[in-house]
């Protein structure tokens, strides 16, 4: 979930097995910049990553620079590197 606050402070009115959040956002705009739209794409893919592990880091990487060689490439994937490292992951 992109959300500013921890799993803890979520009320979803039901309770899930597990709950992750990550401020996307803010992170989206401090990688890329404020003059950007903040994109959450790469940045969410890099938290489900480490909330599912439904899919490696590694692999993940790999497939965004496959995807966008180059600068842009490098630059979301050190998105989707600092989303794994800040995602919050809470189980209940």
């Amino acid at each position: 979930m992109n959300e500013k606050d921890p799993p803890e402070k979520i009320n979803l009115g039901v309770k899930p097995k597990k709950l992750a959040t990550l401020d996307a956002t803010d992170l989206s705009i401090e990688l890329f910049g404020p003059s950007t739209i903040p994109i959450t794409n790469t940045g969410m893919l890099g938290a489900i990553s480490k909330a599912t592990g439904f899919i490696s880091l590694e692999s993940l990487c790999d497939a965004i620079l496959d995807r966008w060689p180059g600068k842009l490439g490098e630059k979301n994937v050190e998105f989707a590197k600092e989303s794994y490292r800040r995602v919050q992951v809470k189980e209940y």
